[in-house]
């Protein structure tokens, strides 16, 4: 898996989704997408009418019940919509948990106090400001952990990847800072495209971001833990 800067540009900007939307919906339930209860936590619908991308296929952002993401053994798990709706990938199946601790209960306060205000913090105060669901398109930040142990330090982006992130390089960070981020899978030959971010705080009181990435072509989403 390396991280690589593309020659397209990116084609959304950044929204912050705090409620919902004719292209996000909160919460969704398996009436509305298919996918595997026992591996998935479902946190929003993306429609892909905001994608550029000719894809009809609506996209489930969840989190994988994995304790090892949290754990830190493993920085990223990959699900896929198949014939059965979406699914974790069957390579990453062992980092699954039975027993996701106090995170499947605080995500379920979360979800019924999501239902009750239409709108989402992490101290769940009806009281506060809502705070993003999800934030959709633009880039990722870079120079954080999780781009750092995903980074091939050999490949031919390098000069690329660091002039995107240093605002001293002229037009070169004009350039690349408006460049799509990618990761491409070497072993499946998978091709994945940055589509936006979520905190676990306000879904699990777990603390960190994800950083979520996806496949139009396989429909395949890859979930990368962030922890500063």
């Amino acid at each position: 898996m390396a991280l690589h800067i593309k020659d397209s540009a990116v084609t959304d900007s950044p929204t912050r989704i705090t409620k919902e939307s004719n292209f996000y919906t909160p919460f969704p339930s398996n009436e509305q997408v298919t996918f595997n209860e026992k591996q998935l936590l479902p946190l929003g619908l993306l429609s892909t009418t905001k994608l550029a991308q000719d894809d009809k296929d609506n996209i489930l952002i969840a989190m994988p019940i994995s304790m090892a993401i949290f754990d830190g053994d493993v920085p990223y798990i990959a699900y896929s919509l198949t014939d059965h709706g979406w699914q974790v990938d069957a390579s990453y199946l062992e980092s699954l948990s039975d027993d996701f601790e106090s995170y499947g209960e605080y995500y379920q306060k979360a979800a019924s106090f999501y239902k009750k205000h239409a709108f989402l913090n992490m101290s769940l105060n009806e009281a506060e400001d809502g705070e993003p669901l999800f934030e959709f398109g633009g880039q990722p930040e870079l120079g954080c952990n999780w781009d750092a142990y995903l980074w091939d330090e050999e490949s031919d982006d390098e000069t690329r990847y660091f002039d995107a992130m240093d605002e001293e390089s002229g037009d070169n960070y004009d350039h690349y800072a408006t460049r799509e981020i990618g990761f491409f899978d070497e072993q499946s030959g998978v091709d994945f495209s940055y589509l936006g971010t979520f905190s676990f705080s306000i879904y699990v009181d777990g603390g960190g971001e994800a950083i979520v990435f996806y496949s139009a072509k396989h429909k395949k989403v890859l979930i990368i833990a962030e922890f500063s």
